[in-house]
């Protein structure tokens, strides 16, 4: 759905490139970390995708 990458592409980077195509999860934590950095979400950062939940497939293609 969201396409291959082109030959010269950085796939890795389109979500930061789309960033309003993603929702910023700003409150939560997951169940079983404890609260440490990269399990945490807080306004502008969410430790396990650094940029929140996609809006459907726009924010993960060129």
């Amino acid at each position: 759905m969201a396409s291959n990458p082109g030959p010269n592409d950085r796939p890795n980077s389109y979500p930061y490139a789309n960033r309003r195509a993603f929702w910023d999860i700003d409150l939560g934590s997951t169940g079983s970390c404890g609260g440490t950095y990269l399990c945490t979400a807080v306004l502008g950062y969410d430790g396990p995708t650094g940029i929140g939940t996609p809006r459907g497939i726009r924010g993960l293609r060129r």
